[in-house]
């Protein structure tokens, strides 16, 4: 009581960079007091939370702010109740995780917070209250996320399948739940050209990569597949994404193919856009593998012929190509219907309009193997 005393009366001062040294010392005090002792703990809580911690939180001390930190966290260790109100507390949020995302740098006892977050199935109540008003905070949460799961480089040409034998994931199941029911909306959201969405596909490349890389885990696939909204709304978009670019009624190349009167961000690789279609394809993939009513799912949906589409080379997706033929082994494996789709396709010639435009002819010889000729 003494040191929470001190401490009150110190940083009501108008100077308080003056007292920092003494602030610290104090609050480092409280912090250890705290560690596995629950009297102590609730007894800190009562007596900081939450104005005088936002005020210290407020005090542009990076010392102070971290002294912070540490009680944070040594307070809510084991202790949901308090940890529910860190991440709810409307004057908290502002002081804590503003602060947090903001800074990329991340301290230790920063890094010990998000991990809790992360790990202690609290995406879902924080998520929201960043999405809102907190300048796109929900984002830097996915990539922390992403970080925390091994991060995803998205462009491995070896689709990955999913193993009885994993691991579980990080995540708590309210947790993965909640990050593809997001994913679902914001899929559902999009309508027309996606170029009019972009801020939406901001969230949605984040989400998509992290359900993919939750898909690879069986316990999590397993939820997954049980969300049929999720792969409805996944073909509804790789719908949007085929239309714009030309390829839903038929394969064509678009490596080299650049309309001068689109927008540029549909090129650079720094787009939200950038690697939609081939995440997507991953995502229909890995839900239709092994799973009878997801399969039978994308024949109704028209789905296998989009996909069929993609075996071509797009710069704006790399390796599109090899998760298409992942994501077509998986639509057909044990599914006669499917397979009867591939064996009724006719053969319509060559899509040759890029290879005349190179000067090239292409001929199909009697051996059935392609030949290009100037």
């Amino acid at each position: 009581n003494v040191v929470i005393h001190l401490i009150h009366i110190v940083s009501e001062q108008a100077e308080l960079n003056a007292f920092e040294s003494v602030i610290v010392v104090g609050l480092q005090l409280l912090g250890n007091v705290c560690v596995d002792f629950r009297i102590g703990q609730d007894k800190v809580w009562t007596l900081l939370y939450p104005n005088l911690l936002c005020n210290l939180l407020c005090a542009q001390s990076a010392a102070i702010t971290e002294a912070c930190h540490m009680i944070l966290h040594n307070c809510t260790v084991r202790q949901p109740d308090k940890m529910m109100l860190v991440c709810t507390n409307e004057q908290l949020v502002d002081a804590l995780w503003s602060g947090i995302l903001t800074d990329h740098s991340y301290q230790e006892w920063e890094l010990f917070l998000l991990e809790h977050v992360i790990t202690g199935g609290y995406i879902h109540i924080l998520y929201p209250i960043l999405e809102v008003d907190h300048n796109q905070l929900h984002l830097v949460l996915l990539d922390c996320v992403l970080e925390k799961l091994g991060n995803d480089s998205s462009f491995c040409t070896e689709p990955l399948q999913p193993k009885e034998d994993t691991p579980p994931s990080q995540l708590s199941t309210g947790d993965v739940m909640f990050l593809a029911e997001r994913l679902q909306y914001s899929l559902s959201s999009v309508t027309g050209n996606a170029v009019g969405h972009v801020e939406s596909c901001k969230s949605i490349k984040r989400l998509l990569q992290l359900i993919n890389m939750l898909s690879v885990q069986s316990n999590d696939l397993k939820l997954l597949q049980q969300m049929p909204g999720l792969l409805e709304s996944a073909v509804g978009f790789l719908q949007v994404l085929c239309i714009q670019d030309g390829t839903i009624d038929s394969a064509r190349n678009v490596a080299n193919l650049r309309d001068s009167s689109a927008p540029e961000i549909l090129h650079s690789s720094n787009s939200p856009l950038y690697g939609l279609k081939r995440d997507l394809i991953r995502l229909l993939g890995n839900l239709c593998y092994k799973h009878r009513k997801c399969q039978d799912k994308m024949r109704h949906l028209g789905a296998v012929t989009i996909i069929l589409n993609q075996l071509n080379i797009d710069n704006t997706n790399p390796y599109i190509q090899q998760w298409s033929v992942w994501a077509i082994r998986n639509i057909c494996d044990g599914n006669e219907e499917n397979q009867e789709i591939i064996k009724a396709l006719e053969n319509r010639g060559m899509a040759d309009k890029e290879a005349s435009l190179a000067g090239l002819k292409l001929e199909v010889g009697d051996d059935g193997k392609l030949r290009a000729k100037r």
